[in-house]
């Protein structure tokens, strides 16, 4: 009998601080033993992404607009601003994170073929706890501009997203031109290589 007493006190008291436990958004594993910088670090390859980018050009007396809906699913790219054809190309992407704070990101095209390296760097905006926004120096697949700042909307150690909403104003030659983004990213972790 206290046996059966004393395993119900402790699920009892197992339940109360489980449910205590709290996540505020869906940022990565309730409980980890990996700190977030070592989650971020490794090699990431992109497998999907999700974008919108609105273009408002004009001189105070008319306006003219673009929207331009963005995908990437795994290995095709997807350029479709509204009322023209979509553009397809082929995209490899990946980003290699380090704890130092170097940035490396691969990307190759098809469709015309490209393909660059990247080296820059990547840091935590705010340095507390809870670690939830990156600005990553570079971020090219005509993503703009660069220095923007990701929040990070999940982190394990497997998986990755990411999301950017920005909006700039700036004055040109003809009047202003005003950039409206959003995007979601979504990385894959891949595996580390072993050393030969």
């Amino acid at each position: 009998m206290k046996k059966i007493i004393l395993n119900v006190l402790l699920l009892s008291l197992l339940s109360i601080v489980l449910s205590n436990c709290k996540k505020e958004e869906d940022e990565g594993p309730l409980i980890s033993f990996r700190s977030k910088d070592n989650r971020l670090e490794g090699e990431w390859n992109l497998i999907k992404f999700k974008g919108k980018e609105a273009y408002g050009i004009g001189n105070g007396t008319y306006a003219e607009a673009l929207r331009i809906n963005l995908s990437y699913d795994g290995t095709i790219y997807t350029i479709a601003p509204i009322g023209y054809l979509p553009e397809n190309r082929s995209l490899d992407f990946t980003m290699a994170i380090e704890k130092s704070g170097i940035l490396v990101i691969d990307q190759s095209f098809t469709n015309p073929i490209e393909a660059w390296e990247s080296i820059s760097s990547w840091n935590w905006v705010n340095d507390t706890e809870k670690k939830s926004k990156l600005i990553l120096n570079d971020f090219p697949l005509g993503i703009e501009p660069t220095g923007s700042i990701y929040t990070v909307q999940k982190l394990t150690n497997k998986e990755l997203i990411l999301t950017v909403k920005q909006s700039i104003l700036s004055q040109t030659n003809t009047g202003f031109a005003d950039i409206e983004m959003d995007y979601t990213f979504t990385f894959e972790k891949l595996a580390p290589k072993e050393d030969d």
